[in-house]
């Protein structure tokens, strides 16, 4: 695990507020507090939602959660276009900065997704063999206390319990 820091996909959070703060500074009074502050309070999530993944065993559910917060950016600032808030120049650097992080956030997701899975199924696969075996060896354990003539008479395993 490296350090949050030194994260390419922290250092770009970190640009992308740089980026934002100026421009919420131009924001007319009506717009500057609310939306102004969402778009501010969604960029701060960003780092904060890094360093969790970072830090988790588990990474997925933070790395989804910081996507969902990407497209919320991304619709808040569909929104200051709309209302001449921004211009799409001053966007332009912005949507750059939000589609890296993207990029990012979608790899480390999927590389992660990926191993979740095999994890599990791994998990699953030793978990049917070791049932397997507990199994096997109870059978074995009944038909040792059965007599011989006993042992050709078929046999219910119904009623035997996992420990």
């Amino acid at each position: 695990m490296a350090l949050t820091e030194q994260l390419p996909i922290y250092r770009c959070a970190l640009r992308l507020t740089a980026q934002v703060a100026p421009l919420i500074r131009n924001f007319s009074k009506h717009y500057k507090y609310s939306l102004g502050g969402r778009l501010l309070d969604l960029c701060l999530d960003l780092p904060e939602l890094i360093f969790d993944a970072n830090s988790h065993y588990d990474k997925v559910p933070y790395l989804e959660e910081l996507l969902r917060r990407l497209q919320r950016l991304r619709m808040l600032f569909n929104v200051c276009l709309d209302q001449r808030e921004l211009s799409e120049r001053q966007y332009a650097p912005v949507a750059m900065t939000l589609d890296e992080i993207g990029r990012q956030a979608t790899a480390w997701r999927d590389k992660f997704g990926r191993e979740s899975r095999q994890r599990a199924e791994q998990r699953a696969a030793y978990v049917e063999s070791r049932i397997e075996q507990i199994v096997r060896e109870m059978v074995a354990e009944r038909l040792d206390g059965l007599g011989e003539t006993d042992r050709d008479k078929p046999v219910s395993y119904t009623h035997l319990t996992l420990p």
